[in-house]
């Protein structure tokens, strides 16, 4: 299953959530998984890319919320074909 997590003030554990995503991200994921040749969690883990800290105002609940739609709003369809040519580029730097 695909998720968004927001961390709690400070990054505590305590106060995180966690707001799953449709099931077309975790089907893409896997997807992209199998056809990158991708074994084990590390290999997944290897493909998330990272973005900046950003602060948001609001309960880590409600920024969780508003990510995750922001998300799914981003790709309203997934380029498997496009993801998983990018992940392979990224493989080779």
């Amino acid at each position: 299953m695909a998720r968004y997590t927001a961390p709690g003030p400070a990054g505590g554990r305590r106060d995180r959530v966690s707001i799953e995503l449709a099931p077309r991200f975790q089907t893409a994921v896997d997807q992209v998984a199998v056809t990158a040749e991708l074994a084990g969690a590390d290999d997944y883990l290897d493909g998330l890319r990272w973005t900046s800290i950003q602060e948001r105002v609001g309960s880590a609940e409600e920024v969780a919320e508003a990510v995750a739609a922001e998300i799914e709003a981003s790709y309203p369809e997934i380029n498997l074909k496009a993801m998983t040519q990018a992940l392979l580029e990224r493989g080779d730097s």
